[in-house]
């Protein structure tokens, strides 16, 4: 039942205490002190999505919506606090709303559509929601997601996955956990956005709160090659420099963290990350030394086997590659 004390309210505010909104963090060590690592961090910061934020009530039915079209849904009974007791009804509590729909976004966000078991993802967007009283997190018992897609008809096998911090030379990026169960999914068209009708995957029952991620498993059945990105030196390094890997047909993104320090080479490693023989990628390389940001950016390239795609990073200033990544 709701707690309808005042003094409840008072000893939540002083007791409660920060849990992570999704699982746990993988491998987040924040071994990201090289003073490399932290200047790249420095540019993720700024390009990062912009958190909108939303005034709602406990206790109440409230929809609210984000500028990329992310509708969610909260009911009577969703908010809870760190012992699973219902939160007072009648409390402002702030949403905060991260929208990564799209590879250009996710890349921005560090976000990246792989999992846990190393398992590549076709992606219909990633969203962070975060619930706080003042600076007390507040958690939930379910609450409902909806996603805006172009695909129809939708396809049955999105699911939604929770998202984890793994910790890489150059920064923590996201990744997901390969467990989708816990979900209730439904698939409908919805007319609440510009009075037009669109096309929304829904999940009814979404039970974690921080990074989910609508998505189905890439399960090409043809042939897959490794692919390595070469650089000019050792001097753009796994310390200083990310590398993406971008399929836009089904809105995916990796990053390459396998360094070959003898190669000047970033691969995918791991067998599950190969890439179908015939794909059309895009690949976009960051790095930040001696106080400089260098960026290469190389569009449409068709994979074939055991593909090297070598790179020359120019200087580049924020804003050059703000625009670039805009136009991946």
């Amino acid at each position: 039942m709701r707690i309808k004390s005042l003094f409840w309210i008072f000893s939540f505010v002083l007791t409660a205490f920060s849990i992570a909104g999704c699982k746990k963090d993988r491998n987040n060590n924040n071994n990201n002190n090289d003073p490399q690592a932290s200047q790249l961090n420095e540019l993720f910061k700024q390009l990062k999505s912009q958190p909108q934020t939303f005034t709602v009530k406990s206790g109440e039915y409230v929809t609210i919506q984000g500028a990329g079209g992310t509708v969610i849904k909260f009911h009577p009974e969703s908010f809870v606090d760190k012992d699973n007791n219902y939160v007072v009804s009648g409390i402002n509590l702030k949403v905060t709303l991260t929208e990564a729909l799209d590879y250009r976004a996710m890349i921005a966000n560090r976000v990246q559509t792989i999992t846990e078991n190393k398992q590549r993802l076709i992606s219909g967007g990633a969203v962070k929601v975060e619930v706080s009283f003042e600076d007390t997190e507040i958690y939930v018992r379910d609450y409902s997601v909806s996603f805006l897609t172009t695909e129809n008809p939708p396809s049955d096998l999105m699911a939604l996955y929770t998202g984890y911090e793994s910790s890489q030379p150059a920064g923590n990026v996201v990744m997901w956990y390969d467990d989708t169960t816990g979900t209730t999914k439904s698939n409908r068209m919805d007319n609440n956005i510009n009075g037009g009708v669109n096309l929304y995957f829904t999940f009814d029952s979404v039970t974690t709160l921080g990074w989910i991620n609508c998505d189905y498993f890439f399960n090409h059945t043809g042939p897959k090659t490794d692919i390595g990105v070469t650089f000019p030196d050792n001097t753009f390094n796994e310390k200083n420099t990310e590398v993406y890997v971008v399929f836009p047909q089904i809105n995916s993104v990796s990053g390459l963290y396998n360094y070959l320090p003898n190669a000047n080479s970033f691969t995918m490693g791991y067998a599950g990350y190969h890439i179908p023989v015939g794909s059309v990628i895009h690949v976009m390389t960051v790095t930040e030394k001696n106080n400089q940001y260098y960026m290469a950016v190389q569009k449409d390239i068709t994979v074939t086997h055991n593909h090297t795609v070598n790179v020359s990073p120019q200087p580049a200033t924020f804003a050059e590659i703000t625009t670039a990544l805009q136009g991946l």
